[in-house]
């Protein structure tokens, strides 16, 4: 995607979030950044070792937009609000790549980044996406893997805006959950803690207890059921990591 395409959206996102004037220019200009000076992930090799990629425009790893995203969060909450605008400008900038189809072995897009450049930013199409987002870890997830390079040009721009303005919406607003979810989550975690723990415990304590009286090692499998249950509690696990997208 061109510069001019990935300032426009940065300026329909300004507007639809309200920014001040110079969190726009700090979102303009992380929205281009990657494009002057690349960016850098770790990774670790066959032995383990850690070292330095770039991260490829044209195909964007998922993951790197997401922790790009899960720092602006981190930021916003601690109030550190223009950290948490240059890193959602940055993440931006590669969902927005990824909106757009590649060439040849993926090596750089095709003839639709030239002619998306001709094109115009619906604006509406920005704040649609800020008004339908959620701020939810999950639905920040949802925008991510959601995007799938598109030919069309037009379209391309449209689920570029469309996915920028609900990420950005997501990571930017709202420090505090709503009472519901808040609620929610007090409840799955006194069950968690009061009930699904000390029954797991029990269960596997019993059945150890089980094989050393019957001198039987095969009854030790009976605990792994119950070991496995607190995992296995999903609810309890989505709710816990919602809670962090609050900084809870």
């Amino acid at each position: 995607m061109k510069w001019r395409n990935h300032l426009d959206i940065a300026d329909a996102v300004a507007d639809a979030l309200a920014l001040p004037s110079h969190r726009r220019e700090i979102l303009r200009q992380a929205s281009i950044e990657p494009d002057k000076h690349g960016e850098r992930v770790l990774r670790f090799d066959r032995k383990g070792e850690p070292y330095l990629r770039w991260m490829p425009h044209h195909r964007p790893d998922d993951e790197v937009i997401e922790a790009l995203a899960w720092k602006a969060r981190r930021a916003f909450l601690e109030g550190r609000e223009d950290d948490a605008v240059w890193c959602m400008g940055k993440a931006l900038h590669f969902l927005q790549d990824d909106c757009v189809s590649t060439g040849p072995l993926g090596k750089g897009h095709d003839s639709s980044e030239d002619a998306m450049a001709e094109l115009r930013l619906s604006r509406e199409t920005v704040a649609s996406g800020v008004n339908n987002a959620k701020v939810s870890v999950n639905f920040m997830r949802e925008c991510i893997q959601s995007v799938r390079p598109c030919r069309d040009p037009l379209m391309a721009l449209n689920r570029a805006g469309l996915f920028s303005g609900a990420l950005a919406a997501s990571v930017l607003q709202g420090k505090n959950p709503e009472r519901w979810l808040k609620q929610e989550w007090i409840v799955a975690k006194r069950r968690f803690r009061l009930v699904v723990l000390p029954t797991a415990i029990l269960l596997a304590s019993a059945a150890l207890v089980a094989s050393l009286m019957a001198n039987e090692l095969l009854i030790v499998l009976l605990a792994l059921p119950a070991l496995i249950a607190p995992f296995a509690c999903g609810r309890y696990w989505l709710l816990k990591e919602e809670m962090s997208w609050f900084g809870l």
